[in-house]
């Protein structure tokens, strides 16, 4: 069943070229990511990403048939993860000159999350990427030879939902569900598989001091699901939206 505020599809949208799932920006980072975007020194070609189209993607679907949205949609909505604390704090320019805003770390319910949805991609039978994920924001393309501003403040931004997006030339945003499951600080979490790039923030547990009383306590099972062996943690820069 959808989540409360989730939006519904538009038949028109199901037309889009090439659907993803995607963070989208609150204001405030929103207007953050702009800010830095006026701090960087652009060439005559580059392209800014325009300010509606800013987003971290989660994973890039390409395109997709009615029956199969129909499905997914279905499937998402019964995703259950919780928010995510971003710090953007990393200014670099991939191949084919592509300007990005990257994390450090890639926080640990957020690996989460792109797990789970990666479970949801396989039981659809959709395609995976192969490629390690390397979450970012797009600040321009075409920007070879940009140069970013030697310092910036760290973009710091809780996510509290996750998207679909169909990518027609425009960008529809046609349904999004609420990221709102409490965290379990006793769960022992799993070490997630990132990037080499990126380390990902898994809190540990200390041992106890020699001689303090341990309380025994029920074990918790990881509510995420197994990592996929191939593919499921997305994509880096190049065919994908972001």
């Amino acid at each position: 069943m959808p989540a409360a505020d989730a939006e519904p599809a538009h038949v028109a949208a199901v037309g889009a070229a090439r659907w993803f799932i995607a963070l989208w920006p609150d204001d405030a980072a929103r207007d953050a990511l702009q800010a830095l975007q006026s701090r960087w020194s652009w060439p005559p070609q580059a392209r800014p990403t325009h300010a509606d189209r800013l987003h971290l993607t989660l994973h890039f679907l390409g395109p997709l048939p009615d029956a199969a949205l129909a499905s997914l949609r279905e499937a998402l909505a019964g995703v259950r993860a919780a928010p995510q604390r971003w710090s953007l704090r990393r200014a670099a320019i991939w191949k084919g000159g592509v300007a990005v805003v990257e994390p450090a770390r890639i926080p640990a319910a957020a690996q989460a999350l792109h797990d789970a949805l990666a479970e949801v991609l396989r039981v659809q039978g959709l395609p995976l990427e192969d490629r390690p994920w390397r979450p970012h924001v797009t600040l321009a393309r075409r920007a070879s030879g940009a140069a970013a501003p030697a310092a910036f403040e760290p973009i710091e931004w809780t996510a509290r939902r996750f998207e679909l997006v169909g990518s027609d030339g425009g960008y529809r945003r046609v349904a999004r569900w609420p990221l709102a499951v409490r965290p379990r600080h006793e769960a022992s979490p799993r070490r997630a598989a990132v990037s080499p790039a990126l380390r990902c923030e898994v809190p540990a547990r200390a041992p106890p001091a020699p001689g303090e009383a341990t309380e025994a306590r029920p074990a918790h099972g990881d509510p995420g699901p197994a990592t996929p062996a191939r593919g499921a943690r997305g994509r880096a820069s190049g065919r994908s939206s972001g």
